[in-house]
């Protein structure tokens, strides 16, 4: 199956969707990105983050 690749803003309402707040969703993405536990698949800069919904699925569920 092809993984989903999705922007900041569509990662960030899964998360509000699975119950997180708006910043409680960014904060979590960020972090993750930063400790290497969440890929980015898009490039580093203004608005152009890419992030894979099975991955952040997978995360949650630890």
């Amino acid at each position: 199956m092809k993984p989903v690749i999705v922007p900041t803003d569509v990662a960030v309402a899964f998360l509000v969707r699975e119950g997180a707040t708006e910043k409680q969703a960014r904060r979590w993405i960020y972090n993750r990105s930063k400790t290497g536990r969440l890929t980015n698949h898009g490039k580093a800069g203004n608005g152009q983050a890419r992030w894979d919904l099975a991955e952040i699925d997978a995360l949650i569920k630890k």
